[in-house]
């Protein structure tokens, strides 16, 4: 008896496929798609996208290698000039506040010396500037004390060449001369014990002081006026007392250096 399905019975019979038999989807049965890329070099465009899909890392540059390693290059050398053009201002813009501050330093100091070219600093300030030289005769004493001038004479030598810019010299080379006169020394009991004795005195002296040049006019013109002598004394005092170990010679002492200093303040000129 014939079979009813002679088609599906001669499929089973021989299910594997011949060497020209094609598949669904156009391709010869039994090939895998790596297969049919590798036969004819084309990939079918779903398989393309699943491919593309699954590939993983980064999309290759299209371009050719050495096309690409140019660009790198000229994006860096880019960078690079931006960055030393940067430096390069930064670095002008400190020259230029550097050389300001110079600039006006500068400025300030020459107007700073322009404007005290008149001035003199320290001591020397103090004194006529057109005297260099002056001459210390010993000075005379109308005290019955012995010494007083030559004392007072080497007090004011080493006042004069400490404080002044003068130089003491000879009679001869001297543009000005300092004399002078003690007229008073006085000693007066301040404190005396219950049996009399004095135990706390002062010491006094009263000089008085001329400044003349070689013509014997006065040095300081403004000071020529017609006063009584006694303005032009100077005078100083000093404390005596016994109890510490004072003596009259240490008290007299001590009043001759504060009358030096008396003296050569007044060979200041005036303001």
């Amino acid at each position: 008896m014939p079979s009813r399905h002679p088609r599906r019975v001669s499929e089973h019979a021989d299910c594997r496929p011949g060497p020209h038999a094609v598949g669904r989807a156009g391709r010869p049965a039994g090939q895998s798609p790596a297969a049919l890329r590798l036969a004819d070099g084309r990939v079918p465009r779903r398989e393309e996208r699943t491919e593309r899909h699954d590939s993983p890392g980064p999309r290759a540059d299209p371009r050719p290698p050495a096309e690409v390693t140019g660009v790198t290059a000229l994006r860096d050398s880019r960078h690079r000039s931006l960055s030393d053009s940067s430096v390069a201002a930064v670095s002008d813009h400190r020259l230029w506040r550097w050389r300001l501050a110079t600039t006006v330093l500068w400025l300030a100091c020459g107007t700073l010396l322009c404007g005290c070219a008149g001035y003199r600093f320290g001591t020397q300030g103090l004194y006529p500037d057109y005297v260099r030289t002056v001459h210390v005769p010993v000075f005379q004493s109308e005290s019955f004390r012995r010494d007083l001038g030559e004392r007072l004479t080497e007090a004011v030598i080493k006042e004069i060449e400490l404080k002044t810019p003068y130089k003491v010299v000879a009679r001869e080379r001297a543009e000005t001369v300092l004399s002078g006169r003690i007229v008073d020394d006085t000693k007066q009991v301040i404190v005396e014990n219950f049996t009399d004795d004095p135990r706390d005195l002062d010491i006094g002296m009263r000089v008085l002081v001329n400044w003349t040049n070689r013509a014997g006019q006065p040095v300081q013109p403004e000071r020529a006026l017609n006063l009584p002598a006694p303005l032009w004394q100077v005078s100083a005092t000093s404390h005596l007392t016994p109890e510490v170990g004072q003596s009259l010679v240490t008290a007299q002492q001590a009043a001759i250096v504060r009358l030096a200093e008396e003296i050569v303040s007044t060979m200041e000129a005036a303001w």
